[in-house]
């Protein structure tokens, strides 16, 4: 099969940033506190604040962040049989960082794609991908929309019920799942 990986928030703990993030805005915000995807939303900020608060922070934090729990340990074992693509919407200027980060923390080689987009289905498709891992809940009903197994990474920011999303706490979760020659997109939580 062909996986396509998001990075950020799904094979990185979610809120690696929010320490650096916390000290620039002036404002104590937990992870529980983190309702949206978008930063800026949480914090309360123009969203040119949140992008001058990225371009002077963007690869130290990408390169700083914490993989999430046994993420790289499953991806090596699904890249044994799989195919990998990481697809993030990193603009391009991140591969480097993306591509250093995935090194240093052990994750399997695959194809990175920085697509400067949360548009995925566009590469999904020109990847001919099979299964999409996201952690962003946009993503993730625009690709079950085209026909795409999505697993959603549990997160605050990406809690609801969306038909056809695999909603998975742990990469374990995955891992059964694509290994299960009974699993057809059933037999876990619905997002």
């Amino acid at each position: 099969m062909i996986l396509c990986i998001d990075i950020d928030g799904t094979i990185t703990e979610p809120f690696y940033y929010l320490e650096r993030a916390n000290d620039y805005f002036g404002i104590c915000l937990m992870p529980e506190d983190m309702r949206h995807y978008d930063v800026d939303l949480n914090y309360g900020v123009p969203r040119q604040a949140y992008l001058d608060f990225y371009k002077f922070f963007g690869e130290r934090i990408h390169y700083e962040a914490a993989s999430r729990k046994g993420a790289a340990f499953e991806l090596n074992r699904l890249a044994e049989f799989h195919e990998i693509h990481y697809v993030t919407a990193k603009a391009p200027e991140m591969f480097s960082v993306s591509k250093a980060w995935l090194q240093l923390n052990g994750f399997p080689q695959g194809q990175i794609h920085c697509i400067g987009s949360h548009y995925k289905v566009e590469k999904a498709r020109e990847l001919s991908c099979d299964v999409f891992v996201e952690d962003r809940k946009e993503n993730a009903i625009e690709l079950s929309k085209e026909g795409f197994q999505v697993f959603l990474m549990d997160c605050p920011y990406n809690q609801g019920i969306f038909p056809n999303v695999c909603r998975v706490f742990k990469w374990s979760e995955i891992t059964f799942a694509l290994e299960n020659p009974l699993f057809e997109g059933r037999g876990l939580r619905t997002a």
